[in-house]
């Protein structure tokens, strides 16, 4: 994917935050037009393709992209939180929290709530064991993804921690020279600290 300023980039993140799934779709099919298989906009496609809840197809497209460096966290994260949407694998529950209201309220992806079902507790399990191995050799730009995907998705503490890892890894990555994502990414992380204290 182009560089994070990009103004194709920057649209896809805008309808990703505002959950345009639709939008993220079209945006990323017109990115792939002009960069062939890129990984990034590959999951930015499976992303929208989740938030429509059509999961199946949304895992078989994060499956062919979960081994690539630069969007192997993001992709596990997103391929945990779709097995834990499905009671068992092509069968969805529709008592599910959407992607659209997968907040702070609902589980991070590392832990397994009560409605799994027992099929893809094995799958789950798996893709946290990779989850675990892949973040300690990951490199800036795969923790800059993740925490992205989690900023989207709600999840504003444990995005900031991730870009705080990837400012320690690497400095000279592209994506950490992106202060607004990263910034907007502490600018919620301590707005939602602050509402907290407050209450």
């Amino acid at each position: 994917m182009a560089p994070p300023f990009d103004p194709p980039a920057a649209g896809i993140i805008y309808y990703s935050k505002e959950k345009y799934f639709r939008h993220v779709q079209q945006a990323t099919a017109v990115g792939l037009e002009k960069f062939n298989n890129d990984p990034v906009l590959q999951f930015f496609k499976a992303y929208g393709v989740l938030g429509e809840e059509r999961i199946q197809d949304a895992i078989s497209s994060l499956e062919s992209i979960q081994n690539h460096p630069d969007v192997s966290l993001c992709s596990i994260m997103a391929l945990i939180y779709a097995h834990k949407c499905c009671e068992t694998i092509g069968e969805c529950r529709h008592a599910q929290p959407s992607l659209a209201q997968w907040g702070k309220e609902s589980p991070a992806p590392d832990t397994a709530p009560s409605w799994a079902a027992a099929g893809n507790r094995e799958a789950i399990q798996e893709l946290e064991s990779s989850l675990k191995e892949v973040r300690k050799t990951a490199s800036g730009t795969a923790l800059y993804y993740a925490g992205l995907f989690l900023w989207l998705m709600g999840r504003h503490d444990k995005a900031r921690e991730y870009i705080d890892r990837t400012l320690k890894v690497s400095s000279s990555s592209r994506e950490v020279q992106a202060p607004g994502i990263m910034g907007a990414i502490a600018k919620e992380s301590s707005i939602q600290t602050h509402h907290t204290e407050w209450l």
